[in-house]
């Protein structure tokens, strides 16, 4: 699953943890600064999500809410798609 959100791109994915038999919610994030392709991963918790769905819409959670915090503090005003 791909979102697109504040001029970057989440690719949502999701692993199951087969020793909690959950899913494993993971988000990467691209997009480009000063011409260069930059990309930051993150992962969620291994042993809360029992259904896809809640691990994916928390993985785009996840994702927006790192996004907002570093366009507050860190990513540059103008930023492009990758």
């Amino acid at each position: 699953m791909v979102k697109l959100y504040q001029s970057c791109r989440i690719h949502v994915l999701t692993i199951l943890n087969l020793d909690s038999d959950c899913w494993v919610p993971e988000a990467e994030i691209l997009w480009e600064e000063y011409g260069r392709r930059r990309h930051q991963r993150l992962k969620g918790p291994d042993d809360r999500f029992k259904i896809i769905d809640q691990a994916q819409l928390y993985a785009i959670e996840m994702a927006k809410s790192w996004i907002d915090e570093e366009i507050k503090y860190n990513l540059p005003r103008e930023m492009s798609n990758p």
